[in-house]
C-alpha cells in the first residue's frame, strides 16, 4: 500500500498548486502488478478511445480507472455523482458541471462497451464480461417486441386495469373497458375507448400529434423524451433473449457465473425500469380531442383515470340523459311491471332517454323496414355518443315496454309482461328478443273489452297496456270455458244444461289472437246477459247450502223410492216437480223443495210408523197364542225361554226395519214359518216325546227333516180350499165355505198334520 501512495505522489510532483490526488491516480500504483488481462480494457481504452487528445476521452479514461477500483466494492453505488467525487482532482472545481461532464464520459464508455449500465449505476466490464456484453448488445431485436414488452408493462404493472370506473353527477360508477395503442400500433383487445401512448421514438412532434387528435375517442399520452428508459427496455429484451439463447449451449464456469449476474440485473434492470415508466407517465402530457388535459397527481394510473375521465365525458354527450343514474338488474322488473299494475309510480328520470330510444334506436329503423332487436339497441346506446352501460339500455327498453309503447317478441311470439324481465336479463336472448312498434286501437274498443273483463270475469284490475289487457282477457275466458266444462261433466242436475248455450258463445270467442279482442269482440253483451241469467245464479247456488239441500232432496227421493210407493200416487209430485224445476236454483224455490221434501218425510214416516205397529202387534198377538198353548205350557223352561227369545229378535228386527215391503215381508214370515215352528219345537220338547221333526229348539229355525211318523204343524193359511168361492154374499154361501173348510181341516188332520190358527 506505501508503494501505491509513493507511485501516487511521485506523478503529483510537478502537479500545480490546488490540484490533490483523485482517486482514479491510485491505478497508478498498482498498474504493474495486476493482471494484463484484467486491466486489458484500460489499455485499450488509453489507445484506441476517439479523439485522444480531448478532455472528454482523458475524463473517460479516468472514470474507467476509477470504476475498476471499485468493481469488487461492496456497498459502492457507482453512480454519475459518486464517481464525480472520484475524480475530482482540483479545488474550485464545479461539482454540477463536473458530474456533467462523467455523464458525458461515461455515455461514451458505454458506447464503446468498456463499461455496462443497469439503471443509474455503472459497472467496469472484464474482458470476458465485454464480450458477452457486446454479444448482447448485437441480438437482433425486432421493433414491435419493445413496444410489446412496454404495453405488457404498462397494462400489468403501470395502470394495472382493462376498465375505467366514471363517476357520475350522482355517485354512481360506471365501468368501461379501453384498449391500447403505441406509437399507432393497437395491442390486445381494442374498445371503443383507447389509451394511446407515444414514445419518444415517434416520428412526430408534440404538435402533430395533438393536431392528429381530432375526432378520435383516445386519450393520447406522451411520454417525455427519456430515452434512456426506452434504451434500457431494449437492453432488457436483448438480455432475456441472449441469456435464453445460451442456457442451453455449452459454457465455462466464468461464463456462467456472468450469465447469472446478467439474469440478476436484468430484474433489477425490470424494477427500475417499472418504476421510470410510473413517473414517465405520471408526467407525461395528455391530450384528448386535439386539447391538453389538466391533472393534479403523478400517480401513473390517478393520472390517465383524470384523462380518461374527460375522454368519457367528451366522447358520451348523451350519457347525460340518465341523469347520471346508474340502474341495476332489479330496476328492469320494476319499470317492466311498474306502469302496469299501479303499485309503483312513473320515474320521470326515464321519459327523455326513453323518448331518445323510441324515436332514434326503435321508431327511425321500423319506418325503414329495418328489424330491431334488443342486441342492436344495447349496442347502438352503449356506443357513441350515448355511452349509457348496458343494464341501464335494458331498464330504458324495459320502461318502453312498461308503458305499453313498444313489443317484444321471442321465437314468434309476443312476450307477456311475466315473461319479459327474465329474456332482458339473458344476455345470450338479446340478439333472439324482437322489438316492434306498439299498435294503435280504437280506443273505445279498448275501452268496452276492459269494461267487459271487469264485469264479466269480475276482475277489478287488468294490465293498462291493450294488449296485454286483451292477452288477459283471453286467458281469463280460457279458464272461464274450462270451468264451465268441467262443472257440465261433474252434476247431473237437470237445470245443469243451461250451461250449454253459454259454453257454446265461450266457444266461439275463446282462442282468437291479442288483436282481435280489441278490433272484431262483438259478444259482450250475450256473455253478460248469460253471466246475469244464468252463470252468476248457478254459480251461487254451487257454493252455497242450497246445493245440500237439494242433493239431500235427491237422496231422499232415491233411498225412499220403494215406500213412495204405498203412498198415493201424487204423494211425491210437488217435490219431484220442484226438483226437476229448470229454475230451481233461483229466488227461493229451493225453500219450497225443502218444505215439500220435509212434508212427504212426514207422510212416509207416519205410514211407516204404522206398517211398524201392525207388525209388532201381529207378532205380539201370536206371542200370546204361543203362551197359552198346550205344546208352550208342557214344554220345559228352558225351550219356552228360547221359543220367546226367537219372537224378541223378531220383534227388535221389525223395530228397526224402515221398509214397509221389508214389514210385512217380516210379518209373513212369522205368521207362516217361524209361529208354526214354534209350535212343533215346543211340541218335541215336552217330556216323553219323540224327536220332532224339526229337531231340538233352535234360536235360528229348524235345522234337521223330521222323521217320517212325526206329525207335521202347518198354518191354517195353508190349508187349500178347492172350488171354494172367493166371495160369500148369501148365508148359504157361509154354510157352503164352512163345511168346505171343516171337510179340509179334517183331512189335513187324518193326514196327521197339526194346524196351527
Amino acid at each position: 500500500m506505501l508503494g501505491v501512495v509513493q507511485q501516487v505522489a511521485k506523478e503529483l510532483e510537478e502537479a500545480e498548486v490546488g490540484q490533490i490526488a483523485a482517486f482514479d491516480t491510485l491505478f497508478a500504483g498498482i498498474r504493474n502488478t495486476v493482471q494484463a488481462s484484467t486491466k486489458r480494457s484500460i489499455d485499450v481504452a488509453e489507445k484506441n478511445l476517439p479523439d485522444q487528445e480531448s478532455s472528454l476521452t482523458e475524463l473517460a479514461v479516468r472514470v474507467l480507472k476509477s470504476l475498476f477500483l471499485v468493481k469488487y466494492v461492496d456497498g459502492f453505488r457507482a453512480t454519475a455523482r459518486n464517481i464525480a467525487v472520484l475524480v475530482y482532482d482540483r479545488f474550485g472545481l464545479n461539482p454540477q458541471e463536473l458530474t456533467k461532464q462523467v455523464e458525458d464520459a461515461l455515455a461514451l464508455l458505454e458506447s464503446q462497451t468498456y463499461i455496462q449500465r443497469n439503471g443509474d449505476l455503472y459497472e467496469y466490464l472484464t474482458n470476458e464480461e465485454q464480450e458477452i456484453e457486446s454479444e448482447i448488445k448485437s441480438v437482433d431485436l425486432d421493433g414491435s417486441e419493445v413496444n410489446k414488452r412496454l404495453f405488457e408493462m404498462i397494462q400489468q404493472d403501470v395502470i394495472k386495469t382493462p376498465k375505467y370506473r366514471h363517476k357520475t353527477s350522482k355517485g354512481g360508477f360506471l365501468d368501461y373497458s379501453f384498449g391500447y395503442k403505441i406509437d399507432d400500433v393497437g395491442y390486445g383487445p381494442q374498445h371503443a375507448l383507447t389509451v394511446h401512448l407515444f414514445t419518444p421514438g415517434y416520428p412526430h412532434d408534440l404538435q402533430t400529434i395533438r393536431a392528429h387528435s381530432t375526432g378520435l375517442d383516445e386519450l393520447r399520452v406522451v411520454l417525455d423524451p427519456e430515452a434512456s428508459v426506452f434504451g434500457d427496455l431494449r437492453l432488457l429484451l436483448k438480455t432475456e433473449k441472449y441469456v435464453k439463447q445460451k442456457q442451453n449451449g455449452s459454457l465455462t464456469s466464468v461464463q456462467q457465473r456472468i450469465l447469472g449476474a446478467k439474469a440478476q440485473q436484468n430484474l433489477e434492470r425490470k424494477k427500475e425500469i417499472l418504476e421510470r415508466l410510473r413517473r414517465a407517465v405520471g408526467r407525461a402530457t395528455l391530450v384528448v380531442y386535439t386539447v391538453d388535459v389538466d391533472s393534479g397527481s403523478e400517480m401513473a394510473d390517478t393520472r390517465v383515470f383524470d384523462g380518461l375521465s374527460v375522454l368519457v365525458t367528451k366522447a358520451y354527450p348523451q350519457l347525460s340523459l340518465l341523469g347520471g343514474k346508474v340502474y341495476a338488474g332489479a330496476d328492469i322488473q320494476k319499470f317492466v311491471q311498474a306502469q302496469s299494475d299501479g303499485l309503483m309510480s312513473v320515474d320521470n328520470a326515464l321519459t327523455e332517454p326513453a323518448n331518445e330510444v323510441f324515436t332514434l334506436g326503435i321508431q327511425q329503423q321500423v319506418n325503414i323496414g329495418q328489424q330491431i332487436t334488443v342486441k342492436a339497441l344495447v349496442d347502438k346506446f352503449t356506443g357513441k355518443p350515448y355511452g349509457w352501460d348496458q343494464t341501464s339500455t335494458l331498464v330504458v327498453i324495459g320502461y318502453l315496454f312498461g308503458s305499453s309503447r313498444i313489443t317484444i317478441e321471442h321465437n314468434g311470439n309476443i312476450l307477456k309482461r311475466s315473461e319479459v324481465t327474465t329474456l332482458l336479463k339473458n344476455s345470450q336472448q338479446l340478439a333472439n328478443l324482437k322489438i316492434g312498434v306498439q299498435k294503435s286501437f280504437d280506443e273505445k274498443r279498448v275501452t268496452a273489452f276492459r269494461k267487459f273483463v271487469t264485469d264479466f270475469l269480475d276482475e277489478g284490475l287488468s294490465p293498462k297496456d291493450p294488449l296485454e289487457m286483451a292477452r288477459f282477457g283471453a286467458d281469463k275466458l280460457k279458464e272461464q270455458l274450462a270451468r264451465l266444462k268441467e262443472a257440465r261433466k261433474a252434476y247431473e242436475y237437470p237445470f245443469i244444461a243451461q250451461l250449454d248455450p253459454p259454453i257454446s258463445l265461450l266457444e266461439e270467442v275463446v282462442g282468437r289472437t291479442d288483436e282481435w279482442y280489441l278490433t272484431e269482440f262483438d259478444s259482450a253483451d250475450e256473455l253478460l246477459e248469460a253471466k246475469e241469467a244464468v252463470l252468476d245464479p248457478i254459480r251461487a247456488f254451487l257454493k252455497d247450502n242450497r246445493k245440500d239441500i237439494y242433493d239431500k232432496v235427491r237422496g231422499f227421493l232415491r233411498d225412499a223410492h220403494e215406500n213412495i210407493g204405498y203412498l198415493p200416487d201424487d204423494a211425491s209430485a210437488a217435490t219431484q216437480s220442484l226438483l226437476n224445476n229448470q229454475a230451481v236454483f233461483r229466488g227461493g224455490l229451493i225453500v219450497e223443495l225443502q218444505a215439500a221434501a220435509d212434508a212427504l218425510r212426514s207422510q212416509l214416516e207416519a205410514v211407516v210408523k204404522h206398517e211398524r205397529e201392525k207388525t209388532v202387534g201381529s207378532i205380539e198377538l201370536r206371542r200370546e197364542q204361543l203362551q197359552e198353548a198346550t205344546e208352550f205350557n208342557e214344554a220345559p223352561e228352558s225351550a219356552q225361554v228360547m221359543a220367546l227369545d226367537r219372537v224378541d229378535r223378531v220383534v227388535q228386527q221389525a223395530w228397526a226395519e224402515v221398509s214397509i215391503s221389508k214389514l210385512k215381508v217380516i210379518a209373513a214370515e212369522f205368521a207362516n214359518a217361524t209361529f208354526p215352528a214354534l209350535v212343533a219345537e215346543l211340541a218335541a220338547a215336552r217330556p216323553g216325546a219323540k224327536v220332532p221333526q224339526t229337531g231340538a229348539i233352535n234360536p235360528d229355525g229348524p235345522d234337521d227333516p223330521a222323521p217320517a211318523e212325526q206329525k207335521q204343524v202347518v198354518p191354517l193359511t195353508s190349508i187349500r180350499l178347492p172350488h171354494a168361492k172367493l166371495v160369500l154374499t148369501t148365508k148359504a154361501d157361509v154354510e157352503e165355505y164352512v163345511e168346505t173348510l171343516r171337510t179340509a181341516l179334517q183331512a189335513a188332520i187324518a193326514e196327521g198334520k197339526k194346524v196351527t190358527l
